[in-house]
């Protein structure tokens, strides 16, 4: 029967809604940070058109399942073209969608009248309801439809949920007053909304109102020694006289991506990881010399020539303190994927064994029940976490996490069950297991030397570590599908019953 749910969950799940959601992640997530602009801009847009109506069709559905699904999905479209009109005509909308917004999470909504160029898309969300109509989803037993609640609709929520710019607290002026340094700072894309000052020459600050506003040159100097912002980086630059500009002090291009990802709260790295602002002040001594950088806080040379990182020393705030990188340069999550990925392929490989087992023993397509799930979960948990890693997220890095922790404990056990459901069919066991368990050791001597030279050459992409982890997995495939055949089986007598709890077959 063609009941509305089952017409708007067929519309959600339509490959044209699918690749809108796919794109709609990617693009936010990869392709802004890499290329900037106004196609990347637009094509969110897009995506996000596509995506909305099936998805507002489906939880209004989901909530009043009497509801018509024709009346539904044309509701939701015109509800999706209303607002996305009005945030993007009219500024004062956009705000009231931000604030809004900004309850599921940190967002800033803009208005752009040029972002109205992408509402034809809809016509494709138009398109893809009539063939929801034609082919709707049998709904099918209880846990069918609540596979497709747990997993379709959550990443269309993920999706939408995901793409919004993040408001963080950034360093954004510094400013001199009667010989006093003052640091002005606020959230992302807004006035400043806090000043500290200091009186001792930088040792202590507090709180101040705002200084009187003066007009400054890009540069600042202080005697015949002047500074300034290092253009589209995260550092300071110095010059003497009429000679060349040199880095006073600053972050590497690799440094700079690395703290990127180690904050893990921005959208726009050249607008919320830069030097924005510097000034130099008289002390006893000599100068000081404060800059404004973004999300990294505040930097101040002292008398002496050397430069600290100070964050936001007036507010007190350990959330706020700047981000010190380790030595290696490697964070936490490249050791967390990197150890996700090489465990779960090496889990994969044993499956894949186990079923090449229960195959040769005449179980034929029975032999894939138990690994088909943690098959078919394990990719997309590990692409939430390319994602997260390559453009940290806060809802993003969170269900990386969250679905590696089930994604490992259901792997364990569905690993033990194979094992003890297969291994007793061969013939010799012990060569298997041996082989097995070599297999198993030299693949994640392997993998672990991946790892070390992919952190050597530097982690800011992730495609080398991913190929090399899936060759040894290729060849662990192999290996073992040679053990397999070596050992021999005893056939499974033709018994009913599921496979995998009594190790029989129908």
């Amino acid at each position: 029967m063609n009941t509305s749910r089952g017409i708007t969950f067929a519309w959600l799940g339509h490959p044209s809604t699918v690749v809108a959601l796919a794109v709609l992640v990617i693009n936010d997530h990869l392709l802004k940070a890499t290329f900037p602009g106004p196609l990347t801009g637009k094509l969110s847009d897009v995506a996000g058109l596509v995506l909305a109506p099936p998805l507002l069709a489906v939880l209004a559905t989901l909530i009043a399942p009497r509801l018509s699904a024709r009346r539904t999905g044309q509701i939701a479209m015109l509800t999706v073209a209303a607002g996305f009109g009005l945030v993007k005509a009219f500024p004062y909308a956009a705000q009231l969608a931000s604030a809004a917004w900004s309850l599921v999470t940190p967002s800033l909504v803009r208005a752009d009248v040029t972002d109205l160029l992408a509402l034809p898309a809809l016509a494709v969300s138009w398109w893809s309801l009539g063939r929801a109509h034609r082919t709707p989803v049998r709904l099918g037993p209880r846990r069918f439809r609540a596979l497709r609640v747990a997993v379709l609709l959550p990443l269309a929520l993920t999706g939408v949920a995901a793409t919004s710019a993040s408001y963080v607290f950034e360093a954004q002026r510094v400013e001199v007053a009667d010989g006093r340094i003052y640091l002005g700072a606020g959230y992302s894309w807004g006035e400043v909304k806090s000043w500290g000052v200091s009186r001792d020459g930088g040792r202590t600050w507090t709180r101040a109102e705002a200084p009187p506003a003066g007009d400054r040159e890009p540069e600042s100097c202080a005697g015949e020694v002047c500074y300034r912002a290092a253009p589209g980086a995260l550092g300071v630059q110095s010059r003497a006289g009429y000679g060349p500009w040199t880095t006073s002090w600053g972050f590497g291009p690799r440094d700079r991506w690395t703290l990127y990802r180690a904050y893990g709260d921005l959208d726009d790295i050249d607008r919320q990881l830069s030097t924005v602002d510097v000034v130099t002040a008289p002390a006893a001594g000599g100068y000081l010399v404060a800059a404004a950088n973004g999300r990294d806080g505040f930097a101040l040379r002292d008398t002496t020539g050397a430069w600290h990182r100070i964050g936001f020393p007036w507010l007190g705030d350990e959330r706020l303190v700047p981000y010190q990188l380790p030595d290696d340069r490697v964070l936490s999550i490249d050791r967390w994927y990197a150890g996700i990925l090489a465990g779960f392929l090496t889990v994969a490989a044993l499956l894949i064994g186990c079923v090449q087992i229960a195959k040769r023993a005449g179980a034929q397509g029975k032999a894939w029940e138990l690994a088909t799930p943690v098959l078919l979960l394990g990719p997309p948990v590990l692409l939430l976490e390319v994602l997260g890693r390559a453009d940290p997220n806060q809802v993003m890095g969170w269900l990386g996490f969250a679905g590696a922790v089930p994604l490992a404990g259901l792997s364990a056990i569905v690993l033990v069950v194979a094992l003890t459901r297969t291994v007793p069919r061969l013939v010799r066991r012990g060569r298997w297991l041996g082989g097995a368990a070599l297999v198993t050791g030299l693949a994640a001597a392997a993998d672990l030397l991946i790892f070390e030279v992919w952190t050597d050459t530097g982690v800011e992409h992730v495609l080398p570590l991913i190929l090399g982890d899936l060759a040894v997995f290729g060849l662990s495939l192999l290996a073992l599908h040679r053990l397999a055949a070596s050992a021999g089986v005893t056939p499974w007598p033709p018994m009913r019953g599921p496979l995998w709890l009594t190790g029989r077959v129908m």
